[in-house]
């Protein structure tokens, strides 16, 4: 069939408005004679709204839908333009807003979060090379990074793919946020650096991390992938560390589908960084490639979704802050539920509902899961397990195997980051996104509290 376009850029048509009516209700019609589609469902598919507008079902995230038909125009501007990518003016133009909203005068956006840690990872490995500030030279010995264990596994990939050792340290256990004591205990003189996360919104203690590295030398670089629109003490936690680096992945509060930035005060260490981006290419056309790259571009699609998403990323906030309370109001006093800790002194994007199921509880936080699933309601065990769990990475940074047998394989772990693995056995996400409705928080509250009580009184 063939597609028309009226002047405005828009598709015209009955199939047209078939696509058109889908995205406004969230339901595929189905065409006459078409065989059932086969493979995985998607989020609203698997929980679908019921008569009256109440979901069967609650996942764990959903993208907010309240705004949608806002991304059309910008995207057919990039349509129009030509440019999809290269640097282009969608990038530009968001690199700019991010700038004004976080006050960095340095911004590249990316195109994943996983490729801004390891660009930031690379320059400080290989700046030596490019006439940049650099703390690690190339043949320096120095090539261990401190970071947790208790994080997604980009974090600690990013480190091993940029040449770099990982080494584990512990957290500490009302943040979640890697220990300034465990840090020093973890220093060597083979240390070039420190990589903290922010877990969940709540921010690392930046004073602390950057004595520790201040009075070693050491580069710190901060993966703030849940600490977008944070502020402490009227500062962007993005500003903290040498470089910090984010994910814009669709599952973040603010996101570009898929995308990554990186936030630095330097301007000569960010144009490297750009440099780094484009394959390592000279400004200068036919000169030779100055300094080990590769692609990281984000292309002007994603570009324009994340200035939309920007535009919104305010009113986002407040849904969640009065989700967030309500969450807290429901589960006070209950049992061996812990929510996490809010920073008096940050204002949070509220990025995550993170409880933890602990050892005064009546059941576990694997039972608590399953009490909840069969309710319809979607959890995720987020961090667990460990990063340092896995066989893979244990061998690549030079950790000896975990045993098979259980016991043997605790002690191992308890040896190590003990604090870090009682968070992974005890944590659970629960459903937390703007469109999330009050009444469903409560469905939740009242699940949780069933399943204590049920088990209570078992």
């Amino acid at each position: 069939m063939t597609k028309e376009w009226n002047k405005t850029g828009e598709e015209t048509g009955e199939q047209a408005e078939r696509r058109r009516k889908s995205a406004r209700t969230g339901v595929r019609e189905k065409r006459s004679g078409e065989r059932p589609r086969r493979g995985r469902r998607t989020a609203r598919e698997a929980f679908p709204r019921e008569v009256g507008g109440a979901r069967a079902g609650i996942p764990v995230f959903a993208p907010d839908a309240s705004y949608r038909e806002a991304y059309l125009a910008p995207l057919i501007s990039v349509i129009a333009s030509g440019q999809y990518s290269n640097f282009g003016p969608m990038e530009e133009r968001l690199a700019g807003r991010l700038r004004a909203f976080t006050g960095i005068p340095q911004v590249l956006p990316v195109s994943s979060g996983d490729m801004a840690l390891y660009l930031a990872l690379s320059f400080f490995r290989l700046g030596a090379g490019t006439g940049a500030e650099s703390r690690v030279p190339w043949e320096s010995a120095r090539r261990e990074v401190i970071t947790t264990p208790f994080t997604f596994p980009s974090t600690v990939e990013a480190i091993l793919r940029a040449g770099f050792r990982p080494v584990f340290a512990d957290i500490d256990p009302v943040t979640c946020t890697l220990s300034p004591a465990s840090i020093r205990e973890k220093c060597t003189p083979n240390t070039a650096g420190i990589l903290p996360v922010h877990v969940y919104g709540t921010v690392c203690d930046t004073e602390a991390i950057g004595k520790i590295a201040g009075e070693r030398n050491l580069f710190v670089l901060y993966d703030a992938a849940h600490a977008f629109g944070e502020r402490r003490g009227g500062r962007s936690v993005l500003s903290f560390g040498d470089i910090c680096a984010i994910s814009t992945h669709a599952t973040k509060t603010f996101h570009t589908v898929e995308g990554g930035c990186l936030f630095s005060g330097d301007g000569g260490r960010m144009e490297v960084l750009r440099q780094m981006a484009n394959f390592g290419l000279s400004k200068k056309e036919g000169a030779p490639v100055e300094v080990l790259g590769c692609n990281a571009k984000m292309n002007e699609f994603e570009a324009a979704v994340g200035l939309v998403n920007l535009d919104h990323f305010e009113a986002g906030r407040k849904k969640r802050r009065a989700l967030d309370a309500r969450y807290r109001r429901n589960l006070a006093g209950l049992p061996g539920i812990r929510c996490r800790a809010l920073q008096e002194d940050v204002e949070s994007s509220f990025a995550y509902f993170p409880v933890f199921v602990t050892e005064k509880s009546p059941i576990t936080r694997d039972e608590l899961r399953e009490a909840l699933r069969a309710e319809g309601i979607r959890t995720r065990r987020y961090f667990y397990p460990l990063v340092s769990e896995s066989s893979v990475i244990r061998e690549l940074a030079g950790y000896p195997p975990l045993s098979e047998e259980k016991d043997a394989r605790k002690a191992q772990l308890l040896a190590e980051t003990p604090v870090a693995l009682a968070a992974s056995r005890e944590v659970l996400c629960l459903p937390f996104f703007n469109d999330l409705r009050p009444e469903e928080v409560d469905r939740i509250c009242r699940a949780i509290r069933q399943a204590l009580a049920g088990k209570a009184g078992a």
